[in-house]
C-alpha cells in the first residue's frame, strides 16, 4: 500500500483494504483503530475515526480519518488494528510524508 503525499492543512482519509485468510470469518463485530507516529520520535497521533465497511465478503476496507492540520509536516508511520474477541491484529504498517501547507 503506498500512499500520496498530503498536506498538513488537509483532511486526511485513508482507505485500507483488508483480504480475509478466512472467508467465512465473520468480521461485523471487530473494532478498527488507527494512529500515526512521527518517524524518529515518540510523537502519536490518533485517528479521529476507523470505520469498518461491509464485512460480508472476502475482503472489507477499514476508513480512517485524521482531521486537518492534525499531522504536522513530515515522515509519519500509519498503523491499522482490528480488534475480534480476544484477537488483535494490525493489518496496516505504511509511511506518511506529510508536506507544510502554504494555504
Amino acid at each position: 500500500m503506498t500512499i500520496q503525499p498530503v498536506w498538513s492543512g488537509d483532511l486526511l482519509q485513508i482507505r485500507v483494504a483488508v483480504t480475509k485468510d478466512d472467508a467465512s470469518k465473520d468480521f461485523s463485530a471487530a473494532t478498527a483503530e488507527a494512529a500515526a507516529q512521527r518517524v524518529g520520535t515518540p510523537e502519536t497521533v490518533a485517528a479521529a475515526r476507523a470505520i469498518i465497511s461491509d464485512t460480508g465478503g472476502a475482503s472489507f476496507d477499514v476508513d480512517v480519518t485524521f482531521d486537518a492540520g492534525t499531522l504536522a509536516a513530515g515522515v509519519w508511520v500509519l498503523q491499522v488494528r482490528l480488534t475480534l474477541g480476544g484477537d488483535v491484529q494490525t493489518v496496516a504498517d505504511v509511511p506518511i510524508t506529510v508536506t507544510d501547507s502554504i494555504l
